[in-house]
Order: structure tokens, then sequence, then C-alpha cells
């Protein structure tokens, strides 16, 4: 039997049954979900051991895009900008938004508007 490391929290998609409810690392029998012709040529390669197929690189989602993070971190971003342009101190935002006043400046003064800062 060929088992698959399929990453579902990358949103792969699969026609098989077997798949786990929850958002982790799940097998799949390669019998239940490849035709029979594609099994039989991985098993000229390897056999009785899982493999992890990774998603195709144009689907993958960026951090945060999935679950809405990112856009969250933006509206965030884009508050702070405002309340600064209207007199807000950066010690003042930094308590506000419970971020360290490094941060503040960080998001004040990224080059674009819209990129979320690199954590340090």
């Amino acid at each position: 039997m060929i088992r698959f490391d399929v990453g579902l929290n990358e949103g792969v998609q699969t026609h098989a049954s077997t798949l786990m409810r929850n958002k982790t690392m799940s097998y799949l029998k390669a019998e239940e979900c490849l035709p029979v012709e594609l099994v039989k040529e991985i098993q000229k390669y390897i056999q009785g051991s899982q493999i992890y197929i990774p998603r195709i690189e144009q689907t993958r989602l960026s951090w945060g895009e999935k679950n809405g993070t990112r856009e969250k971190i933006r509206a965030r971003n884009e508050e702070i900008r405002q309340l600064k342009k209207e007199g807000w101190t950066i010690n003042s935002l930094a308590d506000e938004y419970h971020l360290s006043p490094d941060s503040i400046r960080k998001i004040l003064y990224c080059q674009k508007e819209n990129r979320v800062p690199r954590a340090s």
C-alpha cells in the first residue's frame, strides 16, 4: 500500500472519501484517489512508503490570506497611519495597539502602504 501525505491546511483537493475532517495532515490510500496506471508507475520508484505531494506553486496562498489575518493587519496598520496623521504619538499608538514603539515606526514608515512589515 502506498500512502500520501496531503497538506489539507494548504488546500489540497482530492476525490478520495477518506479525508479527515480536521485541518491536519492526513493519509490517503493511493488506490482510492489515483488512477491505477499512475499507482503502478509510482510503484516503480517507491513502494510501501509515504510521499508528500506539494501544492502547485501558482495556487499557493500567501501568509494570512486563507484566514483573513493579512487583511486584518492591513486594516489595523492603515488605522494606525490615520491616527498618526491626526496627531497621536508613537508611544500612545504603541500603548493603544499593544505593540512596541519600534513596531509602530515600522508600520508608519513602511515603503508600501499595503505591505505588512516583517516580524523581527
